[in-house]
């Protein structure tokens, strides 16, 4: 009920910035929560899919003083994977339109670049 909406705020704030410049901080919130709102099934679905069965191993066969080290790591490979689904979409759709042009990985140097001045006199 809770970590879902902070999540996505937290996500809308370090993409975003939060720079005076930029977006203000309830237009943060209203966006993240609408991305919320928009991936509420799916997230709840496989948040289900991955907690569940971790619950049933950790309570089943697990002996207590493993338990609070395995949901621990759990949760930081949750995050882990879910912030790897969630990552920024507009970085994302940047990178396919920049992928669909020719890419120049490095320029040649200039000749004047390798040459190293004389000292004035």
């Amino acid at each position: 009920l809770i970590y879902f909406p902070l999540f996505y705020i937290s996500k809308e704030a370090i993409y975003s910035g939060l720079n005076a410049d930029q977006r203000a901080l309830s237009q943060v919130t209203q966006d993240a929560l609408v991305k919320y709102k928009t991936n509420l099934v799916e997230d709840t679905i496989s948040c289900c899919k991955v907690w569940f069965p971790l619950n049933v191993i950790n309570f089943t066969f697990l002996p207590l003083h493993w338990r609070q080290p395995f949901l621990s790591g759990a949760g930081l490979i949750w995050v882990f994977i879910l912030s790897l689904s969630r990552g920024n979409e507009n970085k994302g759709k940047a990178l396919r339109e920049e992928s669909s042009s020719p890419m120049v990985l490095c320029e040649e140097p200039s000749s004047s670049a390798l040459v190293p001045s004389a000292p004035a006199m």
